[in-house]
């Protein structure tokens, strides 16, 4: 036999640990679409960051959007992401207003915080 068993194996394994890491990678860009957006909803983020998910960007960058005559509502956002309590905790910031008028939602129960715009 000209390869062995055990380099076959490994061949296998080395090109199924490549398609997955690949995989992944090639997905993580794409993974705050995945998360927050569908139709004719997009989010935005900076393409020369390496984490998309916590992308950073000015909030007038928002502002200037919500100024476009076809563009129905904006939503600033901050997300989290941190341990509470030893469990993983995402924690995500809104302009309540915005934020319901781009989810088409609304409070449920109790009231809003002081301040909340």
């Amino acid at each position: 036999m000209i390869i062995s068993k055990n380099a076959v194996v490994g061949i296998v394994l080395i090109v199924a640990l490549f398609t997955a890491t690949f995989t992944t990678l090639s997905g993580i860009a794409r993974l705050p679409d995945e998360l927050l957006s569908g139709e004719n909803v997009y989010v935005i983020t900076r393409s020369d960051d390496p984490n998309p998910l916590r992308s950073e960007m000015s909030e007038g960058i928002a502002w200037a959007v919500e100024n476009l005559s076809f563009v129905e509502a904006v939503s600033p956002e901050i997300m989290v992401f941190t341990v509470m309590h030893d469990e993983p905790v995402v924690a995500r910031g809104v302009y309540y207003d915005k934020f319901f008028r781009m989810e088409g939602g609304g409070l449920v129960r109790g009231r809003m915080p002081e301040g909340a715009g």
